[in-house]
Parts: C-alpha cells; sequence; structure tokens
C-alpha cells in the first residue's frame, strides 16, 4: 500500500514512524523536515496536496488541526483512507465525514492502561455508571510555544484543542451521548507564558501566549453520568500526571499515571485499581513511553486494516463528531457565562 503522510512534524518523526507506520510519501510546508523525514523512512517528497493524494493509496494526517478539514476534504473526494490525528475536527460543521474513509488516531483510548479500564466497564464489572472524571495535568510545558498550539488564529482553544480530545474521546466510549449539557466550565489562560518547552518534545520555551492553558468542565449525560475534565499546561505542583476514575453502583475503577511521551512523572507507577464486591484488584503496568508508542501501533495496524475493508475504525465518524460536539459545547458555555451580567 501506497501511504502518504502529510506534516513531518514530531508526532509523525517520532511517534508514526517508529510505530511502524511504512510511508512512501511525505508532504510538509517546511522542505526540510519533508526530506528529513523522507530519508528516514525511505520516502518520495512531494510539494503538492493534490499531487501526493493523486500518488499514494491512503494517508496520515498529521498537520495542525486547522489544516485537516481541507486534507480530509480531498480525500475524501478522491475516495483515499485517510487516517487523522485530533482533534480531527473542532466543530461538527467544519466537515462532513465519511465513516467508510475517515479514522480518528484515538490513540490514548488504545493504550493498554485504558483498555484495561473499558473491559471493567464493558464487563458491568462497576454496575451502573454515576461519575467519570478524567484529568490531564503538565506541571510545566506547552509542546511547542510559539508554534500553532498557541497561536489564537490556528488553535483559540488551546489546551482544550491539544489535551482535551484525549480524554473527550475516552469519555465518550464510557458514556456516548451526542449532546450532553454543560453543567460547569473553565475555559482560561492562567499562565500567559511557558517557562520552558516541554522537555519531551525539546526546544526552549519563555513564549508569552494568549489561549486557554486551563480547562476544566463538568457534563451532564442522557444516560445520567457526570463526566469530569480537566486539562493544564501548566501547574503549580511539578511534573505530570494523568487520572481517570469511574464509579458505579458496585464498584470504582481508577486509573493513575501518566499519558503520551512525557517521562516528568508525578506518580511514580502506572496502575489500573478495580474496587467492586469487597475485593481488590491492584494492576501495575508500563509506565513509560512504551505504553504510548504500542497505543500508536495499534492504530497504524487497525488504519491498514480499515483500509483493506477488514476492521472498523479504532474512531469512527461519528465518534469524531461526538468529540467536537462535546469541545464545542464547552467553549458555547463558556462564552455564554462570560456574557451574562454578573
Amino acid at each position: 500500500m501506497r501511504l502518504g503522510i502529510i506534516g513531518a512534524g514530531w508526532v509523525a518523526m517520532n511517534a508514526y514512524i517508529p510505530a511502524g507506520a511504512k510511508v512512501t510519501h511525505v508532504l510538509d510546508i517546511d522542505p526540510s523536515r519533508a526530506t528529513e523525514l523522507a530519508a528516514r523512512c525511505g520516502a518520495v517528497v512531494v510539494w503538492d496536496l493534490d499531487a501526493l493524494v493523486a500518488q499514494v493509496d491512503a494517508l496520515i494526517v498529521c498537520t495542525p488541526p486547522h489544516e485537516h478539514p481541507d486534507a480530509l476534504l480531498l480525500a475524501m473526494r478522491a475516495r483515499k483512507p485517510a487516517l487523522c490525528e485530533k482533534p480531527v475536527i473542532r466543530a461538527p460543521a467544519e466537515a462532513e465525514l465519511d465513516p467508510r474513509l475517515v479514522m480518528g488516531s484515538a490513540t490514548t483510548r488504545l493504550r493498554d492502561d485504558v483498555q484495561q479500564l473499558l473491559r471493567w466497564v464493558e464487563e458491568e464489572r462497576l454496575g451502573g455508571l454515576r461519575r467519570v472524571a478524567l484529568r490531564w495535568i503538565r506541571g510545566a510545558g506547552v509542546p511547542a510555544p510559539g508554534s500553532w498550539r498557541t497561536d489564537r488564529a490556528c488553535a483559540p482553544l488551546g489546551v482544550l484543542e491539544d489535551l482535551g480530545p484525549h480524554l473527550l474521546d475516552v469519555a465518550q466510549a464510557i458514556v456516548p451521548d451526542d449532546d450532553p449539557r454543560v453543567v460547569e466550565s473553565v475555559l482560561a489562560c492562567r499562565h500567559g507564558a511557558c517557562p520552558r518547552s516541554a522537555a519531551w518534545f525539546g526546544g526552549e520555551g519563555n513564549s508569552s501566549y494568549a489561549v486557554p492553558d486551563y480547562c476544566a468542565a463538568r457534563l451532564a449525560t442522557a444516560p445520567g453520568v457526570e463526566v469530569q475534565i480537566e486539562v493544564a499546561w501548566a501547574d503549580a505542583e511539578p511534573r505530570d500526571v494523568a487520572q481517570i476514575v469511574i464509579e458505579g453502583e458496585r464498584g470504582r475503577a481508577a486509573l493513575d499515571g501518566l499519558f503520551g511521551f512525557s517521562t516528568e512523572r508525578r506518580v511514580a507507577e502506572q496502575t489500573c485499581r478495580l474496587a467492586s464486591g469487597g475485593a481488590v484488584e491492584l494492576l501495575h503496568l508500563d509506565p513509560g513511553p512504551g505504553a504510548q508508542q504500542r497505543a500508536f501501533s495499534r492504530s497504524i495496524q487497525r488504519f491498514e486494516r480499515f483500509c483493506l475493508g477488514l476492521a472498523p475504525a479504532c474512531a469512527d465518524a461519528h465518534e469524531i463528531r461526538r468529540v467536537a460536539r462535546w469541545m464545542e459545547l464547552i467553549e458555547e458555555h463558556h462564552r455564554l457565562m462570560r456574557e451574562m451580567p454578573q
């Protein structure tokens, strides 16, 4: 299969290629990045999106989110399957996605630890669900201060567009609701400057920005389950942490540790804990970045099968739109609360 990749930045170089993506064609606006990635995987550099789509059988989209719709629409018109990084779209109105052609990466959902939580839910070990709380907090570090991530024209929702889709994708897999009600929301620029870039990403910080670096929201879903989400690029406490708690009528499941490629752990171990029926089950999992790399490998393998019509997408068009809708609802609620007279 001829596989093209659009965007030769960090995630392409350090996640998709090491995870086994057999890329044959590369496109990037930066010639040096395109050439470097192509040399690493023995691919051909293409300088035009139309030409890339014409020359490949499928493609991976790793461009900034505001550029996703154009690439996906072109791929769909050419009937070429596309695997797209998060957020695939930032609002449901951005693009109508063909479920036969577009797949979201969903790499956080495909992690070993998150899959364990989902199995406990599917096995009904917790009984009827009551609350799901998800948080991903960085001690200090935007992946690339001064890049599109902190440019209001490109990513006006800041951290909600960066870390938020990972957690919202997991949340909607647990509690599928197309139109939840946002009860509370905070979307704020608390720091306005990053003391340094995320250590795993490399580069320097000290770049000022005006996009939100903190988001917290509480949503009420149709199944009667409360969903809480909290994400931040910077925090008063040092180092990084990720946690998921799922509470049900008969038990509680919790994941403690870290997601992504960071090694700056606030919690030493990566654990999944189930307390149900008077018994406690504690699992110790891989605490390193290898867990995230395996999730990327699973995403690529599923995409290859998806292209052959042998497997469903790991994040299909409906789930992608649901994540975008939840983001949209959080932003709308925050805006309405700000506009209300005090």
